[in-house]
């Protein structure tokens, strides 16, 4: 931490817009030290750095402007957030019951002896995931792997977002024969991340690429029976659990490190006839899309919110605005 006192003649408000600026926030991480998480702006850039300052008194005029006016912008970026949560809080509730009670709701119900999952269909199955999945770690990486003669691309954690995959840039790591038997991706797998405080994030290989493998930080789940299960309906069974806590031991992030295979082989999840996993599936994707629609419509206008924030305490600070008396 850097610490600015200022001087008489110079207001600590007006300082403090003056530092969250366009032009000194750009010249400043232009001047940055270091790499990585370890980038820091020298001292020297603090104590070289040239600013117009007006008179004190007009100083604390434009500050009691910016007071006002940030404040009422922030305000409706609070609101924004707030109905960012209030859909995520909503998708989730859809996702949970879909996964859980399914579509209808006259259908008779029976305890699932699950404390977390409670009462399901009578006609869906409760199954322990290893049951109906094969569960399959991917290939450690080490320095000998890092080169060979038989290098491809491999996802990494990064790469599997939720309901996503990035395949910009991936490495390269040794898969001989045996190797790319066991670990070459298929349309339709299921990659679930095995570590950290991304444990169970998902998402589904549709094919971006047309051979492709997961290293060891994924899980890779496919079923075994395909006119029983699919993968599609499993995705959501991951979000529903993991947004849920059900992979978080004792309801603490920081005591699991790792989602074992023998682990995620042994945790149960109720399984509808393959017809209605296909429904709920149909019916979430077409559901989750309009949310999807009103989320990037809210993200957009708090951008816009928070450029205009932005736009105002410049033309402010370097006096292209008026200031009212």
């Amino acid at each position: 931490m850097h610490v600015i006192r200022p001087c008489p003649g110079l207001d600590a408000r007006f300082l403090f817009y003056l530092t969250i600026s366009h032009d000194f926030r750009s010249f400043g991480e232009a001047e940055m030290l270091g790499a990585g998480g370890q980038k820091r702006v020298p001292e020297e850039f603090l104590k070289d750095w040239r600013a117009s300052l007006p008179p004190l008194e007009t100083q604390q005029r434009i500050a009691g402007y910016l007071d006002e006016k940030t404040a009422q912008i922030d305000g409706l970026i609070e609101k924004k957030r707030a109905l960012l949560e209030g859909l995520a809080e909503k998708r989730q509730a859809l996702i949970t019951r879909a996964a859980t009670k399914g579509l209808n709701v006259d259908t008779v119900m029976k305890p699932s002896g699950i404390d977390w999952l409670g009462d399901i269909p009578a006609h869906w199955v409760v199954s322990s995931l290893g049951y109906r999945y094969e569960v399959q770690l991917g290939r450690m990486l080490n320095a000998e792997r890092s080169d060979g003669d038989h290098l491809k691309p491999y996802l990494r954690v990064y790469d599997v977002q939720w309901g996503k995959i990035t395949v910009d840039d991936l490495p390269l790591m040794d898969f001989p024969p045996g190797a790319q038997i066991r670990y070459r991706l298929r349309l339709g797998d299921l990659l679930v991340n095995e570590g950290g405080s991304y444990v169970g994030r998902s998402a589904i290989w549709r094919g971006e690429l047309e051979e492709c493998y997961y290293q060891k930080a994924l899980h890779r789940l496919r079923p075994f029976h395909s006119e029983s299960d699919t993968a599609e309906f499993l995705y959501f069974v991951m979000e529903m659990a993991t947004k849920n806590g059900v992979f978080v031991a004792g309801g603490n992030q920081t005591t699991i490190d790792h989602l074992t295979a023998e682990q995620l082989r042994h945790y149960k999840f109720a399984f509808p006839p393959i017809e209605e996993q296909i429904q709920i599936t149909e019916m979430l994707k077409r559901r989750l899309s309009e949310h999807e629609r009103i989320e990037r419509f809210v993200q957009v206008s708090m951008d816009l919110l928070k450029e205009l924030r932005a736009a105002i305490v410049n033309s402010a600070i370097t006096g292209q605005i008026a200031v009212p008396q």
